[in-house]
């Protein structure tokens, strides 16, 4: 039998920008990270797997503040989302089998009428990780960066030639661009040539299509 984890990703797309996933299995250790672009509708997230395959060792958060603790229990971690910035999650799983799936839905939308509620969009996306491939990442929506960290500067690949927005940890914009083809060299300055302190900084396309991460270290 294949030893493998599969993670389904559910989320909105209309209204929750992009998600990414990277998944990573260490010796009996699943590292899991998620990275979405919120918007004023993101409602909720939840995740969800097998406990007979994997139980919920340690989870943090990087930038993003969630102001309600998460609700944990043996199979699910639910959260309630800001109106924006990033969720930048990493998550770490003591793997009881030689197979874990994750899913993990993502609600948004004008709710603010119970009775109507507002259009609701759906988003699916698949990875799949074995332990003899040790690494995994999503690759529709996925911006990738190199080297990263990074400190002097990054090359930014992206899926298409497309106006690119850069942010602080606090979400504010700080570069913005539009590159000649669809890879951008960044010297790690704000749009008007400043300098950067270090730390992790979010890229998406100006259609919020792709995301990434990227760390700026002096």
């Amino acid at each position: 039998m294949n030893r493998f984890f599969v993670l389904i990703v559910m989320a909105i797309s209309a209204f929750a920008g992009n998600i990414v996933m990277n998944a990573s299995w260490d010796g009996n250790t699943v590292n899991l990270s998620l990275l979405a672009n919120l918007s004023e509708e993101s409602r909720t997230a939840k995740l969800t797997w097998d406990r007979s395959q994997a139980d919920i060792s340690s989870y943090s958060f990087s930038g993003l503040l969630i102001e309600d603790k998460p609700v944990i229990d043996s199979i699910s971690m639910t959260l309630i989302l800001p109106s924006e910035g990033f969720l930048d999650m990493s998550l770490s799983f003591t793997a009881i089998s030689d197979t874990v799936d994750f899913s993990i839905s993502m609600v948004a939308g004008d709710m603010s009428d119970s009775k109507k509620p507002g259009e609701i969009g759906l988003f699916m996306e698949e990875i799949t990780i074995t332990k003899d491939n040790p690494g995994a990442v999503s690759g529709r929506g996925y911006i990738k960066t190199s080297p990263n960290p990074f400190n002097a500067k990054v090359e930014i690949s992206l899926p298409e030639k497309e106006q690119i927005n850069i942010y602080s940890q606090s979400g504010r914009l700080i570069h913005s661009a539009l590159p000649s083809g669809s890879t951008y060299i960044w010297d790690a300055t704000t749009t008007d040539g400043e300098s950067i302190a270090s730390g992790i900084y979010y890229i998406t396309t100006h259609s919020e299509s792709a995301i990434g991460r990227v760390l700026y270290l002096k």
